[in-house]
């Protein structure tokens, strides 16, 4: 399961490994439908709550004095101003739209030199009506098992060393699949010669790269499916850089700062920052995915009402 959780030979900790597979032992690993509808059930909590969700509205910069945060601006030149503020982006990104003088310059380089865990190469496939069978699981498929902690590894010719691959569940699901999601674990080396250049302004040798690495996948998904090619109407591909671009991760890093068992204190970070009235959550604060995410909300939520039982029970 390591492309679930970033593993690395050495450095990543047991515990991080225990809690993402005890998720799949104890829950159900996906939502019938999608899972938009928990985006848009969280919504409607806010909202029942008097708050309002403002979508579309990036932030481009937070103003700082002394070391509090004034306001934020939105690209389309709104300002809003509260009395708290809760960062969930990626450290790195923090630190792009954020006052310089806002943080010690020592603090910046510590979060700026963790390392962070790799990314991937992602195919989302359109099936052919009754072409490919739903399995309500997650699969794994690997060309060498023995390979399975350097998956971070890119070489040309010898790449994917493993595939990662799902079929969404589709509200009220047959026995066939509508839609497949398949990653490849990736490192962003294998994208930086076009880290300046923008989506969709790529350039004919970053596409022809791309298509290449879709043939990759491909084939290897034909030595466990052989007629696999004939189930797919339609493919679209995602690199580190369009993880990057979207998500706003450094180097389109799927689990953010990367945990070391060797040095465990090193990629911890703390909810309180040296701002007064800012606030972390997120992946960078504590563990991924839809177990370590709520994990860490419900810290930040704590670090301002206080240990809360209501909180704790949900």
């Amino acid at each position: 399961m390591n492309p679930m959780y970033g593993g690395i030979e050495g450095h990543t900790p047991a515990y991080i490994h225990a809690l993402i597979n005890v998720l799949y032992i104890e829950g159900p690993s996906r939502f019938e439908g999608g899972s938009l509808q928990m985006a848009l059930a969280l919504q409607a909590v806010i909202e029942q709550a008097g708050g309002r969700v403002v979508a579309n509205a990036s932030v481009e910069h937070i103003e700082v004095c002394e070391r509090e945060v004034k306001k934020v601006v939105t690209r389309n030149g709104n300002e809003y101003q509260a009395d708290r503020y809760i960062a969930a982006i990626h450290p790195s990104e923090l630190f792009r739209i954020i006052d310089e003088s806002a943080f010690p310059r020592a603090y910046r380089n510590r979060l700026e030199s963790l390392p962070n865990t790799y990314s991937t190469f992602n195919l989302f496939i359109e099936l052919h009506e009754g072409a490919f069978p739903y399995i309500n699981h997650t699969c794994y498929y690997e060309r060498d098992y023995r390979h399975i902690w350097r998956l971070g590894e890119y070489i040309e010719g010898q790449w994917p060393a493993g595939l990662m691959y799902i079929t969404p569940t589709s509200a009220h699901q047959g026995p066939f699949a509508t839609h497949m999601i398949i990653n490849s674990i990736m490192p962003y080396e294998a994208v930086a010669q076009w880290e300046n250049t923008l989506t969709g302004r790529r350039g004919t040798d970053y596409e022809a790269w791309k298509k290449a690495r879709q043939e990759d996948v491909i084939q290897l998904m034909e030595l466990r499916y052989p007629d696999f090619r004939r189930a797919i109407k339609r493919i679209y591909t995602a690199t580190p850089l369009t993880i990057r671009d979207y998500f706003r991760t450094k180097h389109g890093s799927l689990y953010g700062y990367a945990k070391d068992s060797e040095n465990i204190l090193r990629s911890q970070v703390p909810i309180f920052t040296k701002v007064s009235n800012l606030l972390l959550t997120g992946q960078n604060v504590g563990l991924h995915g839809i177990c370590g995410v709520p994990l860490s909300a419900i810290n930040t939520a704590e670090a301002i009402v206080g240990v809360n039982q209501i909180i704790r029970k949900m």
